[in-house]
């Protein structure tokens, strides 16, 4: 396992955030954390590539039909452009995700990655309802 990885382990257990478990595959570790948002609950995965970066990304946020991509579009640019923290994105599937990447080192792994993942939560409580809005409504 990455150095960095167990030092977000580390953290969230002094933190008691609970851990959904852990991967590793080809040099990477992988951190879930199963998530209970204000309008639903997501993951929030931590890709651990190497020593040196992150990225952080809340899965399946929503699913978006087709046919409401469109209408989706000008609300993920209008957040993405008010963001510097974490962007959201429409899969090809449909998947709504958000992603951040942090560079971090061994001894800043764990502070940023929790700071990171409070701030995701807080942006995805806040935007949540906006995506079910669209996907949801009759047009």
């Amino acid at each position: 396992m990455l150095k960095n990885a167990e030092a977000l382990l580390k953290e969230m257990e002094s933190q008691q955030i609970p851990c959904g478990g852990v991967q590793e595959a080809e040099g990477r570790t992988i951190v879930n954390c199963n998530v209970s948002g204000k309008h639903g609950n997501y993951n929030v995965i931590f890709i651990f590539n190497n020593e040196h970066d992150v990225e952080i990304a809340a899965m399946r946020l929503a699913v978006c039909p087709p046919e409401k991509r469109e209408k989706l579009l000008p609300i993920i640019n209008d957040f993405n452009a008010l963001q510097r923290w974490g962007k959201l994105v429409i899969m090809p599937d449909g998947l709504v995700n958000m992603r951040v990447d942090a560079v971090i080192t061994e001894e800043s792994a764990g502070g940023i990655c929790i700071e990171l993942f409070l701030h995701i939560t807080r942006m995805v409580d806040d935007i949540h309802p906006k995506i079910n809005t669209v996907i949801w409504s009759e047009s």
